[in-house]
């Protein structure tokens, strides 16, 4: 069992995949498992994927790669990550965004040190090396505080920047979501209200790229 199991779903990222994944790899903490899977990309993500862990032999025995049989979308591939974890802490990791080397070290040591269920760090919006913002996080450490803030849209519901205890995760109880927006959210709110504590670091370690290709920044009156 690993102390964090980061979970990575990949759709035709290959513009970005390289730096996410190298991003994870020069990660501090050594005791990582990584679950990446491929949503049916028809693009060259999964040869670059795999051309970054040769570089990295040191992290290639903690590599777990999935493909699945049909595309399923984002929501489908992060809870057969979430199945399959056996990290003590569960985080995720969109394939278009990266992380700083420190951040899984600095959320474990957070987590573990308040007895926390989850550990939230800031975060930075990155639209371009002249054009970022750092979002402030996590308001109170109160789990019901936490969980109305969610619900009211004053903290943001993304799973990224949450570092969430296995026992959470894999509650019998939780419900798992089907669409393909506000699944973070049909997540994030159930995880809150489950959570006895949370855990704060200050600062902005996860950079959430500005993608205008993403799905979350399409209009369509199904959305």
């Amino acid at each position: 069992m690993s102390k964090i199991s980061v979970v990575v779903p990949i759709y035709n990222s290959e513009k970005y995949i390289e730096r996410c994944v190298v991003s994870l790899f020069d990660q501090t903490l050594d005791d990582i498992e990584y679950i990446f899977i491929d949503d049916c990309s028809t693009d060259n993500s999964i040869q670059i994927l795999n051309n970054v862990i040769k570089r990295y032999p040191h992290r290639s025995s903690n590599v777990i790669i999935h493909s699945m049989h049909v595309n399923r979308g984002v929501a489908k591939a992060r809870i057969w990550g979430i199945k399959h974890a056996s990290g003590d802490y569960i985080i995720h990791c969109d394939a278009d965004d990266w992380v700083d080397n420190g951040l899984y070290e600095l959320l474990y040591n957070k987590a573990i040190e308040d007895n926390a269920d989850i550990a939230v760090c800031d975060y930075i919006i990155w639209k371009s090396s002249d054009n970022k913002q750092i979002v402030s996080c996590c308001k109170s450490s109160d789990a019901k505080n936490f969980f109305e803030s969610i619900i009211n849209q004053k903290e943001s519901w993304s799973l990224w920047n949450k570092l969430i205890h296995r026992n959470i995760c894999k509650n019998s109880s939780i419900i798992n979501p089907t669409g393909i927006m506000g699944e973070d959210a049909v997540l994030v709110l159930q995880y809150a209200y489950l959570s006895r504590k949370i855990s704060h670091c200050k600062g902005g370690y996860y950079y959430y790229f500005f993608n205008s290709e993403s799905i979350t920044k399409s209009s369509s009156e199904e959305k």
